[in-house]
């Protein structure tokens, strides 16, 4: 089964993310997009996680607006342990 794992809104508050290679960057990115447009759960970016493996991550551009809501999703090239 796979489990959406929330990116918290500082970077700090991700240390099992930062240690997972590659993530580190997306990480910064997510918390910088944060910044921009705010942070509202559950409107926010998810590392997707599978048996303990990092498998991709995806989640939402904004809050739910005129009920649309913009999504974004990203398969890992190979997996990580987290």
């Amino acid at each position: 089964m796979i489990t959406l794992v929330p990116i918290a809104r500082r970077m700090e508050d991700n240390t099992a993310f930062a240690a997972v290679p590659g993530c580190a960057e997306i990480l910064a990115m997510n918390v910088q997009y944060y910044d921009m447009i705010g942070y509202r759960p559950p409107w926010i970016g998810y590392f997707a996680e599978e048996k303990s493996l990092f498998i991709g991550l995806g989640g939402f551009k904004g809050a739910l607006f005129l009920s649309v809501c913009p999504l974004y999703i990203s398969r890992c090239p190979r997996t990580h342990n987290l």
